[in-house]
């Protein structure tokens, strides 16, 4: 099938399924409230079905975008939390790890994976209760961790073990010095016991490996 065929048959399923959109919102067969989420998704599903046949990368990117842009806003209308804001960020985030899939560079999933989990962050925040500056200080760095372990456990590089500790001690430590005395003083105590236990694992695995490699040039 040449590309004008391929323009014409995604032309006529795209009108179609906007046909039928509008035909059951115009007969209020549709909720009114949530007819843009609606939209958002059915334009996701022409987008994917455009993928299908022509394997763009883009579409599947503008597909994945629609699709997280009419989730996000029904959930947020669900749980009556403002959406806007994390969409701003949830939607160029999903779609730099999309890209990432293709073009294998860490710096998009890096800045993917970051503003993707700060815009969930944002997303969150209100019903969840999270106030005051400093408890959402740190529980947007502790929100980093999570896009550093996710970077961690897809490429699996080391250096992404020292933003995991810098941002978790700070993120803990603003966290605890928010709350109440006891609170404060038993978050940070575990605290200090996790790095502790975390220094020796890494010194563990330090001196293990050393060991293999000593091994090894023995056996050579």
């Amino acid at each position: 099938m040449n590309n004008k065929q391929n323009m014409l048959l995604n032309t006529g399923i795209s009108c179609i399924l906007a046909g039928v959109v509008f035909l059951l919102h115009l007969n209020n067969l549709l909720p009114e409230r949530y007819f843009y989420e609606y939209i958002n998704v059915f334009v996701s599903i022409i987008l994917i079905i455009v993928f299908a046949r022509t394997k763009n990368i883009i579409m599947l990117m503008a597909s994945i975008a629609f699709f997280a842009n009419g989730s996000i806003m029904f959930m947020g209308r669900v749980i009556n939390a403002p959406s806007l804001p994390a969409r701003m960020l949830i939607i160029p985030g999903i779609i730099l790890l999309t890209l990432y899939i293709s073009k294998r560079k860490s710096v998009i999933l890096s800045i993917g994976s970051l503003l993707t989990f700060w815009g969930i962050f944002l997303f969150i925040k209100e019903p969840a209760g999270i106030d005051g500056y400093y408890f959402s200080i740190g529980a947007l760095m502790l929100f980093a961790v999570l896009a550093f372990f996710l970077i961690w456990i897809i490429e699996r590089q080391s250096w992404t073990v020292l933003p995991i500790l810098i941002f978790g001690v700070m993120g803990t430590y603003l966290i605890a010095d928010s709350l109440s005395a006891i609170a404060r003083n038993i978050i940070l105590q575990a605290a200090c016991s996790i790095l502790i236990i975390t220094g020796v694992i890494f010194i563990i695995r330090s001196l293990f490996s050393r060991h293999l490699e000593e091994h090894a040039d023995e056996g050579e």
